[in-house]
Formats: structure tokens, C-alpha cells, sequence
């Protein structure tokens, strides 16, 4: 599953790349994951927070046209058919503005310009959200369901990027991160992530490149947080 999954992101990448150059705006709106069920088309807009639809089984069959044809609504703008929603809507706006301001090609905003300067990053580009590789085997190397939040890449690092609302004092944030990070910075499984990260990002990430968590309690992209812990680097909004 996890091969034939980043196998489908490889087969869709040039196709996104031609809409997105065709029509730069669809950025504002709508990224896509590669999952079980083929590719999903994800709204990171407030009004519809990281919900999900429009599956596109076996895009390596697929033609660019009919790729175009079968998402032309979403493309206008009408997000309807993302009626796919999650259950935690104000951790999901929290992550759709985050990575709505990382895909934005002219200002990036305060907040991410803030974190780009204080984690030392060149460019923080996005890189993937609700990021898993699992497989129902229990004996593969696969076996943990390990979702994260939002993948951020920059020349030298791989940002895992935890985000909590402000008034979450259940979740721990550290504990959660730093198991994503032991798992997919594994030997085995960084690979196979690197590659599926490489595809949402559009750029080749090498399977050496360090892990970073980074954990967001809060975002608005005209804020500048406080940093309340070094180790992870934690900020607040």
C-alpha cells in the first residue's frame, strides 16, 4: 500500500505541477495527499478546514485532460464536492491557514517569515498534510499509523510540524512529534517518506536530510509568537 501510494503521488506530481502553472491561483485554495483510495483533493480554506474529496484512482492511467476534466468544478472554485470533514474543526482552520500562507508564491505573511528567520530556514515550502505511510501488515516496517499535521521543507531541513489550539491541554504535543519523528526518520521508512515528501513539495528531498518537529500552538499569519521552548521549538500565537 505505502509503495503503490507513493507510486500514485509520482504519476500525479507533473499533472499538478501543469494545473497549478496553468492557473496559480488553485493555490489559494486546494492542495492533494496521495491515500488508499487514489488522490484526494484537500480544501485549506476556513470555510471548508482540510476537508477532502474528488478520489482519482490510478492516475498513471490517467490522462492530464481527463485529470483536468474530473476536478474542472473544484478548479472554478466551487469546493462543494470537499465534503469530506475531519472531527477537529479548530485544529483543522489552524493547519489550512498555515498551509494556505506556505503556498502562497508572493507573501508568506508574518508568522512563517518569522519562523523561516528564527529556524534558520532559506524557504519554508509545504510539503504535505495528515502525512501517513501504514500498512495493515503488523510485521512490516509500516505498522504504525502516525499521522502529521503539516510537512514543511526547507534547503537544509525537514520541518514535522505539530499544531494545537491555544485552549488544548489533553494532546501532549512533544510526546506526539518526537513519535513521528523516531518513526519516520527510522533508516527504513525515511526513505519511502522522503520520496512521498518530494512529490507534495515538488522538489527532491535526499533521504539523509534531518528531521526538525516544530510544534505551533496557535496561528494567525499576522502575529509574531512568542517561543516558549527550545527543544522542540515551540511557539505560540
Amino acid at each position: 500500500m505505502v509503495e503503490e501510494n507513493i507510486l500514485q503521488a509520482q504519476a500525479f506530481m507533473p499533472h499538478w505541477k501543469r494545473i497549478v502553472d496553468e492557473n496559480p491561483a488553485v493555490l489559494e485554495k486546494i492542495h492533494w495527499r496521495s491515500g488508499s483510495n487514489g488522490i484526494q483533493i484537500i480544501s485549506h480554506t476556513q470555510e471548508r478546514p482540510m476537508n477532502g474529496g474528488i478520489f482519482i484512482k490510478q492516475p498513471k492511467n490517467k490522462t492530464y485532460q481527463y485529470i483536468k476534466e474530473k476536478i474542472r468544478g473544484i478548479l472554478s472554485g466551487d469546493l462543494s464536492a470537499l465534503n469530506v470533514k475531519g472531527q477537529k474543526e479548530a485544529e483543522h482552520k489552524l493547519q489550512a491557514k498555515f498551509i494556505q500562507d506556505l503556498l502562497n508564491p508572493f507573501d508568506k505573511g508574518v508568522a512563517v517569515n518569522f519562523l523561516q528567520n528564527i529556524l534558520g530556514a532559506d524557504d519554508l515550502i509545504f510539503g504535505g498534510s495528515e502525512v501517513v505511510l501504514q500498512e495493515q501488515d503488523p510485521s512490516s516496517i509500516f505498522n504504525k499509523k502516525k499521522i502529521i499535521d503539516v510537512v514543511a521543507v526547507s534547503y537544509q531541513k525537514i520541518y514535522i510540524i505539530e499544531m494545537k489550539t491555544l485552549d488544548n491541554y489533553q494532546d501532549n504535543p512533544v510526546t506526539q512529534g518526537n513519535e513521528y519523528v523516531n518513526y519516520y526518520g527510522s533508516d527504513n521508512v525515511k526513505s519511502a517518506f522522503c520520496r512521498i515528501v518530494s512529490c507534495y513539495c515538488g522538489k527532491d528531498i535526499p533521504s539523509d536530510m534531518p528531521m526538525e518537529l516544530v510544534i505551533l500552538k496557535g496561528y494567525k499569519s499576522d502575529k509574531i509568537p512568542c517561543v516558549t521552548q527550545n527543544n522542540p521549538m515551540t511557539f505560540a500565537f
